[in-house]
């Protein structure tokens, strides 16, 4: 009778089936172990899922002071997370300036080499096989670090809520002040033009890779 319900209601989302099921069961036309074997059943995927692999050698690089800066969830289409994969010679700095993600945190996981992060509790040291976490509202700015090429993976979540607060020194005004973002195109690709909030000097800009 049970199985019936789940045929017949195949279209039906997990929740409903699981209050359908317990209705029948709370009626005794089943045993409690029967209800538990019941509610641990899953459906049969009524289409196919959408399972991807990418190689990140064949991806375009995004906008980055780091050698290469790879956008995995955008080539998958990842909705809920955001991934990329960077690769940043010895000093170069990962990031574009000294910032912090309001509602969104993030942790880097070191594949080769080594990443040094200022943050307002003092300096971290990555090595390879070791992640950084940064919650949401924290400050750091990273670097490369040590002799060789680094690679990392940085992974935030929600993707969504990523907008970077970035502050840094503003050598026109002289002050501290938060960046505001602009976008241009030329023939490498998309340019990030960052600006003084304060004075609207450009600071800096950053274009693809390989830099």
């Amino acid at each position: 009778m049970i199985e019936a319900v789940f045929v017949e209601f195949g279209n039906i989302m997990t929740q409903s089936k699981l209050i359908i099921a317990k209705n029948f069961c709370f009626f005794g036309t089943c045993s409690s172990v029967e209800t538990t074997k019941l509610l641990r059943k899953q459906p049969s995927p009524q289409t196919p899922m959408d399972y991807m692999k990418i190689n990140p050698d064949e991806l375009t690089d995004a906008p980055s002071p780091t050698t290469h800066k790879k956008e995995l969830d955008e080539a998958v289409g990842a909705t809920t997370f955001g991934c990329n994969l960077y690769e940043a010679d010895p000093g170069q700095q990962i990031s574009m300036g000294a910032h912090y993600h309001p509602d969104h945190e993030e942790m880097m996981y070191v594949l080769d080499g080594k990443l040094r992060f200022e943050t307002p509790d003092g300096e971290y040291v990555v090595a390879a096989g070791e992640a950084f976490f940064v919650p949401m509202g924290a400050e750091q700015k990273g670097y490369a670090a040590g002799d060789e090429r680094a690679r990392f993976l940085a992974i935030g979540a929600p993707k969504a809520e990523d907008h970077a607060v970035i502050r840094e020194p503003c050598d026109s005004c002289g002050e501290t002040t938060e960046r505001e973002f602009g976008t241009e195109t030329d023939e490498e690709g998309q340019i990030v033009v960052l600006y003084c909030s304060e004075c609207g000097t450009e600071c800096e800009r950053f274009g693809p890779g390989p830099h």
